[in-house]
């Protein structure tokens, strides 16, 4: 997975010095009081806003090797912590808003215009001082997976640093998700520190990355204090979870669908366990299939279930088994039975994965396969209390393939 690259073009900054002049007239204004303290003072990162000028994922170049500097620019330096400074004395209002995202998009013209290796290594220096400052705008991921919108100085330049050097961003995001969590990390910092690691992978995970990558998401899942508040990093990190692919992981997902955990993050539970179970996999089928918590959600399981291919040899097994144990109550297997073959599925902008295109003609040969195998399980005398609702299912697909 590869980042949006960045373009080394030194931008015009017209009508953005014209910004800049404004506000640091009323930056000088508003120094007669003392700022105001750090909101969240944490050794990680943190998301800020502005339209994102990055290049998606999907068609990104290559990454170009980490960048290493003897020293930060002093500039690019300069310019963060001026930035840092003018956000900490931003007055509360409906005009805090739009000076954020001014104040943003100017440092993000100075990151483009500033010597790359200097630029970066002022980015890390920042990230591990600890500073940050809030910008009051939401965490907003658009295709490709940058943030259009962030909530601090810290998740802007975690942001940014993805997007410029994929490999430096990769090697802090190391750092970040070996350290053990705390009361004060940042869910926000995690998910983009999972992104970065991504992308900073042009394919599988090392093991070492992978052992780092699954352990942050389980404790991402874990945290009740998270899954009760659910800012919307948190709620983005689950994407991470569907680029991992672990069934390990389909426990601590069905674990948060309770009573106690916000609707929001019950709603991302139940995507990211769909995505699960759209992106393939005999092992994914099977621990969704076994797994204790989804049998008190009997017609989630059953629609998690109903994605399986059936083409494949391991997954039919799986739902076979399913119909057959009689501890699955007739009500779920009829549920299975009138979903399966599940095609429709919700999606958006996601923070790590790319959605999975299939192509009309791909959908009707599985369509086909699935309407094959539905037949022999009509014929089944063991699944003779089926019958009736495969008999619906099976006039149903012979309908849509005609």
């Amino acid at each position: 997975m590869t980042p949006p690259r960045a373009r080394r073009l030194r931008p015009l900054f017209g009508g953005l010095l014209v910004a800049l002049v404004a506000l640091l007239g009323w930056f000088a204004f508003s120094q007669k009081t003392a700022p105001p303290p750090l909101a969240q003072p944490v050794p990680s990162v943190r998301p800020a806003p502005a339209q994102s000028q990055s290049i998606s994922p999907s068609s990104a170049t290559a990454p170009k090797p980490a960048l290493a500097a003897d020293a930060p620019s002093a500039a690019i330096r300069a310019a963060i912590r001026r930035t840092l400074a003018a956000l900490r004395s931003l007055p509360s209002g409906p005009l805090a808003e739009a000076q954020a995202r001014a104040l943003l998009d100017l440092l993000r013209a100075e990151l483009d215009a500033g010597d790359l290796a200097g630029t970066v290594a002022a980015i890390l220096e920042f990230l591990r001082s600890g500073a940050d400052a809030s910008t009051s705008l939401p965490f907003a991921v658009e295709d490709g997976g940058a943030l259009s919108a962030a909530p601090s100085l810290r998740t802007f330049l975690l942001d940014q640093l993805g997007r410029l050097d994929a490999l430096a961003a990769a090697g802090f995001s190391r750092e970040f998700l070996a350290a053990p969590l705390t009361p004060d990390t940042v869910p926000d910092e995690s998910s983009l520190a999972l992104r970065n690691l991504a992308w900073g992978s042009d394919g599988p995970l090392a093991d070492t990355d992978r052992s780092l990558f699954d352990k942050r998401i389980e404790a991402l899942l874990q945290n009740p204090a998270w899954a009760t508040s659910a800012s919307a990093g948190f709620l983005e990190g689950f994407d991470a979870a569907v680029f991992s692919r672990n069934p390990a992981l389909i426990a601590p997902l069905s674990a948060l669908l309770n009573q106690t955990a916000a609707p929001a993050t019950r709603h991302a539970t139940h995507l990211a366990l769909d995505r699960l179970a759209l992106s393939g996999g005999a092992a994914l089928i099977a621990a969704i299939a076994a797994e204790p918590a989804l049998s008190a959600q009997p017609g989630l399981r059953a629609g998690l279930l109903a994605r399986a291919d059936v083409t494949d040899t391991a997954q039919r097994s799986t739902i076979e088994t399913y119909l057959r144990d009689p501890a699955v109550t007739a009500a779920e297997k009829n549920t299975f039975v009138t979903t399966f073959p599940l095609r429709s599925f919700t999606d958006g902008p996601r923070l790590i994965t790319e959605p999975r295109d299939r192509t009309g003609a791909d959908l009707m040969a599985a369509d086909r396969a699935a309407l094959a195998v539905m037949r022999e399980w009509r014929n089944d005398p063991a699944l003779a209390p089926l019958h009736p609702s495969l008999t619906t299912s099976i006039t149903r697909l012979q309908s849509m393939l005609r």
